[in-house]
């Protein structure tokens, strides 16, 4: 079964329809790996997909929800027209945030240790005014 590799997109072959054209998603294949690998690799960034790697292409595809009209050949006909040569993913439904240049939350402070306990002074005062019973 054919599926999408972009990051949280889970169009598959036959299941779902495109809005633009009224017929099922396109897939496209990634271009040769060995060729062109700055093709690929700006693919790959686009898709949020870095960890794949260009052996893993062969069989990956992306779906046409991803394309611009712009980006093939007859704008106008996406259900039967090819991709430009320099064609890149670019539409996704993905917030991409900058990535952070701090950690989540600061690391723990180092605490000098406390000091030591106070001694309470024994008043003799507190035993002599106890009283004992009769």
């Amino acid at each position: 079964m054919v599926t999408c590799c972009a990051a949280k997109c889970n169009n598959r072959f036959n299941k779902q329809i495109d809005l633009r054209t009224g017929k099922f998603f396109r897939f496209h294949r990634f271009s040769n790996a060995i060729k062109r690998k700055d093709v690929c690799q700006k693919w790959l960034q686009n898709i949020r997909r870095c960890d794949l790697t260009l052996q893993d292409l062969e069989h990956m595809r992306v779906c046409s929800e991803h394309f611009e009209p712009a980006a093939y050949k007859c704008p106008t006909d996406l259900e039967n027209s090819r991709l430009l040569e320099n064609a890149y993913p670019t539409l996704f439904n993905v917030s991409n945030p900058p990535p952070r240049l701090t950690p989540k939350r600061p690391p723990p402070k180092t605490r000098p240790p406390p000091p030591p306990p106070k001694r309470r002074k024994s008043s003799t005062a507190a035993i002599c005014h106890f009283r004992f019973a009769k």
